[in-house]
């Protein structure tokens, strides 16, 4: 993120009076912050310089200000406007806007719902959700090497393009990356910072995928979009700017929500690959759909309850031990946010749903290609294993990336783990001016060079370490770490169910409280089961 973009949503500098009218809701809070920064009096002191207390303070005021008491809410669409508006392309950045479809007779829609059937919803059929295939856009992305044209900006899309693959080192690999923003927020515009900088340092481009957005298009309908956009780097139809990608040569990435449905995709492909089926057919023809070379992920929300705390009992969890050091709302608090009623979101849509997320309904909570934390393998038909980059902070997510690599490593799949002491959600995009952000950026790189062929990653690389934020000191994280509170595969299973009951008693206004579980497994589940 560039000095000239707010940290929320990557919006241009604007005037100083708007930046006033801007940060008087939240002066309040930002004075309290400073002062106990300065004193020493936060835990997060040690950890944190001014700027990232600041930033962080900021954001948390930010996304809680439209649902404070007093003030009418949001409808879910003004929620989106306000991070969907396009922002200016810098002068450090590759943009070319691209729009793609699947052409005539793409049957992704039957070949998706026979998959999410066999992984889990058989029983279920009415709850998996219709959403038809549709024209996409994305965005080519790539660093710049080149001063900026005076003219760029009459040049077509196709010119543009043309120009970034030639001021790009690695010319046969891309990066699919998936943006986050909780599956109904954001854009491309808002996280083309974000790519640019990965780019930057995996040598390559990025194709900035805008997927279609909860609650107007739900589940399946992000992950539809997201192997759309995979035919559409390995198969591009007649027309299209850039030549057939090797599937060995993309590495799916994305934060947050966007690391969740890069996950669903491989997951995806891995039941293809381990069923024999999942040909599609794509511009007059049936095509394979292969496995990536590689998947980085950073803060993936893999576990959309968000069980690993209150939600489903287990208190010691990081969605409660980690709220101090994160900007992300707990919750049990986004479960009682209430939007006005809109074309996109109602009581009567919930209904019909069945459900309180804007991503799925409850009955599909615990579907791996929803949740891929409960995916059963990761282990393709003949044996592929797909290298996994993860990043973490000690964030509200943390416990769910946790026990992700745990299944990852007792698969026997080649894992690097990061995680970052005392960093908030995704705080490669967000603190931006901190060493250990580049530093982040450039492993990230490193892997997708590594995972495409282009470097080799060396011996030893295949490891779980800690970083510390402000000395940069490196430690090993144990294996037993990883295992969250001890529990079993089934019993994590319960907590993700125990939390989506628990989300849907909140929403409706329900006082009961989930029994507290103080780390033992054999409580986990029994609580889960009440």
């Amino acid at each position: 993120m560039s000095e000239s973009e707010t940290p929320l949503t990557g919006i241009p500098k604007v005037n100083p009076l708007a930046v006033i009218k801007l940060l008087l809701p939240h002066l309040p809070n930002l004075v309290l912050k400073t002062g106990s920064h300065l004193l020493s009096f936060s835990p997060q002191a040690q950890y944190w310089d001014l700027k990232t207390t600041l930033t962080v303070a900021f954001i948390k005021s930010a996304i809680a200000q439209p649902f404070a008491p007093g003030r009418a809410p949001p409808t879910v669409e003004k929620a989106q406007a306000d991070t969907l508006k396009p922002t200016k392309v810098e002068d450090d950045t590759w943009c070319a806007e691209v729009s793609y479809s699947p052409g005539e007779g793409f049957n992704g829609e039957d070949v998706i719902r026979a998959a999410i059937i066999a992984l889990g919803a058989a029983g279920d059929e009415e709850a998996i959700l219709k959403v038809s295939a549709e024209g996409l856009s994305g965005e080519w992305i790539s660093s710049r090497s080149t001063p900026r044209p005076a003219d760029e900006a009459a040049r077509s899309p196709e010119e543009t393009y043309a120009a970034l693959a030639a001021d790009t080192q690695e010319k046969d690999s891309a990066i699919l990356y998936l943006h986050g923003g909780a599956y109904y927020l954001c854009d491309p515009h808002t996280h083309r910072p974000s790519a640019v900088k990965l780019s930057r340092q995996a040598k390559t481009r990025a194709f900035v995928v805008r997927y279609r957005l909860s609650p107007q298009s739900p589940f399946p309908g992000p992950l539809l979009d997201a192997l759309i956009s995979y035919l559409y780097l390995l198969y591009p139809p007649p027309g299209a700017m850039h030549a057939p990608i090797a599937a060995e040569k993309i590495v799916f990435s994305g934060d947050s929500a966007g690391g969740g449905l890069s996950l669903a995709l491989l997951q995806l492909l891995i039941h293809f690959s381990r069923t024999g089926t999942g040909k599609v057919h794509w511009y007059g023809q049936d095509v394979a759909v292969p496995l990536p070379g590689g998947v980085a992920l950073i803060s993936a929300w893999c576990d959309v309850p968000r069980s690993f705390g209150e939600m489903s009992g287990y208190t010691a969890g990081s969605e409660n031990s980690c709220e101090v050091y994160d900007y992300l709302p707990l919750p049990q608090q986004t479960a009682t946010i209430v939007y006005a009623d809109s074309p996109a979101w109602n009581a009567e849509i919930r209904k019909q749903r069945g459900g309180t997320q804007f991503y799925a309904p409850d009955r599909l909570m615990t579907h791996p290609l929803v949740s891929p934390l409960l995916a059963e393998s990761w282990v393709g038909g003949r044996g592929e294993m797909v290298p996994v980059w993860m990043s973490v902070g000690d964030e509200c997510l943390r416990d769910q990336n946790l026990y992700l690599a745990h299944r990852l490593h007792t698969a026997g799949i080649k894992l690097r783990l990061e995680i970052y002491t005392a960093m908030p959600h995704v705080f490669q995009a967000m603190l931006g001016h901190l060493k250990v952000a580049d530093m982040s950026w450039a492993s990230m790189g490193k892997f997708v060079r590594h995972a495409t062929g282009a470097q080799d990653a060396g011996d030893g690389y295949w490891k779980r370490e800690r970083i510390h934020p402000k000395t940069l000191d490196v430690t090993e994280v144990p294996e037993s770490e990883l295992k969250v509170g001890g529990f079993e595969f089934e019993q994590v299973k319960e907590m993700l169910a125990a939390a989506t009951r628990r989300c849907n008693e909140l929403a409706d206004g329900g006082g009961g409280k989930v029994k507290d579980v103080p780390g033992g497994a054999k409580a986990a589940v029994t609580m889960a089961k009440i």
